[in-house]
């Protein structure tokens, strides 16, 4: 989608540039406005698609972080898929306290390295 917003701006300025000049083929001051909107169009344009390209790319990074962290939170902590898993549905369909119990329960784990496991979980 961001490609094709690219082509339209450039199909556009090249029409406007192109109807400039058909128009008064010396720059003159009627149509240097024109000339400098066009620059300026196509410089936003290519702007928002390298900032657009960047945020995908960082979009990407802290999602494989954040899946980094749960799994060596997991393995940490000795928690296996399966109980994962389990943990996952109660913290979606009970909340973050009803996951909180169940990993005490199964673990043994004491309350704040709970909580702080389940937050883990929950952010990814």
């Amino acid at each position: 989608m961001r490609k094709l917003f690219l082509i339209v701006v450039g199909v556009v300025a090249v029409f406007m540039l192109k109807q400039t000049f058909l128009l008064s083929p010396a720059i003159g001051e009627s149509n240097i406005w024109i000339i400098t909107g066009t620059v300026l169009l196509i410089i936003l344009a290519v702007e928002n698609y390298i900032l657009s390209q960047r945020t995908a790319e960082n979009t990407v990074k802290q999602a494989e972080t954040v899946g980094q962290r749960v799994r060596r939170a997991s393995v940490a902590v000795g928690v296996d898929l399966k109980l994962e898993l389990i943990l996952r549905t109660v913290l979606k369909n009970d909340g973050k306290i009803e996951a909180i119990k169940t990993l005490r329960e199964e673990t043994g784990m004491d309350l704040r390295d709970a909580k702080d496991f389940i937050e883990t979980l929950e952010a990814s």
